[in-house]
């Protein structure tokens, strides 16, 4: 009686693991293929714009400057 229960419950504890494994599986392939390149090429947008306010900001202050 306790064999077939700890059977059933191995059984069980299998199955979901798989299930969440697979889950944890996907996930990741979705952030590495979709997610992950959406991210790089925001963030590399994100710092070209940044180089360009600091270059504008930098040419604006200099020109302010009287000698």
């Amino acid at each position: 009686m306790i064999e077939r229960y700890l059977r059933h419950l191995r059984n069980y504890v299998a199955s979901k693991l798989i299930k969440w494994l697979l889950i944890a599986l996907i996930g990741y392939l979705t952030w590495v293929s979709v997610i992950g390149t959406q991210q790089k090429a925001e963030g590399t947008q994100l710092i070209e714009q940044g180089k360009q306010l600091y270059n504008e900001s930098k040419s604006v202050s200099s020109h302010n400057i009287k000698p």
